[in-house]
């Protein structure tokens, strides 16, 4: 195992209780909303398991998925919610160098967990497939919630990271602008990047909210500038001819 690997164990306990309690209901609900009508088939890639939802999700289409998740515990909690038709790799995405092509790949908060993203987004800009299509989602720094912990002393700066962040493995959290530069320098075609869902708490305080409340949440989401949102979407392509 390596050292990569072992840290992804380390956080993996604190990950899935974070997964199983909050983030289904508040995040992933609403990421399937956005992205279902973007997958590109029949081959899509899913960068981690998470919290199970999109692999779900997808057991009920017609596409054939390829998950890749870093950590075995987590595999070993999760693969039981797995459609038949997942299959499970488990190795980090720095190491799946046998560029196996893809028609959509999908990772949905990734990026603010692994040690290097731009060499984790050259890595996805190799799978996809010419014409491709790739979403990528992230905390944001700038969200609601942030600016009322930085308010409150809870947090000094926006993209400062709240200790619920670095025990469920978070390196990093990204400015709107931080985020689509990124996309850029790995030669992706961004062609929407987008913010969704509210939050002036945590995703624990919110975890007992009724799910009236969470769509109004995300439906005013969609009303106001996206860098208030508590995530940032973009919805990629690779172009033809990279």
């Amino acid at each position: 195992m390596s050292k990569e690997q072992q840290w992804l164990d380390d956080k993996a306990d604190a990950y899935i209780i974070e997964a199983i309690s909050a983030s289904a209901r508040i995040i992933s609900h609403y990421t399937w909303r956005l992205v279902e009508q973007f997958i590109k088939g029949p081959d899509v890639l899913l960068m981690g398991l998470g919290d199970g939802v999109l692999e779900m999700r997808l057991g009920s289409t017609a596409h054939e998925i390829t998950v890749i998740e870093g950590s075995q515990k987590v595999i070993d909690v999760m693969r039981h919610k797995m459609p038949e038709r997942c299959a499970i790799r488990h190795a980090l995405f720095e190491d799946c160098n046998d560029y196996e092509m893809y028609d959509t790949v999908l990772g949905t908060h990734v990026l603010e967990h692994v040690a290097d993203p731009a060499v984790v987004l050259q890595q996805v800009h190799r799978w996809l497939k010419p014409g491709g299509r790739a979403v990528f989602t992230v905390p944001n720094a700038m969200s609601l919630h942030r600016r009322v912990g930085v308010k409150m002393g809870v947090l000094k700066t926006y993209t400062e990271l709240s200790e619920l962040d670095k025990a469920i493995g978070h390196r990093r959290v990204y400015t709107p602008w931080e985020f689509a530069w990124a996309l850029y320098k790995a030669n992706f075609k961004v062609d929407s990047l987008r913010g969704y869902m509210l939050k002036t708490v945590s995703n624990f305080q919110m975890k007992d909210y009724g799910r009236d409340v969470l769509d109004g949440l995300f439906a005013v989401s969609q009303e106001l500038p996206y860098d208030q949102s508590a995530s940032l979407i973009a919805f990629c392509t690779k172009e033809p001819h990279t």
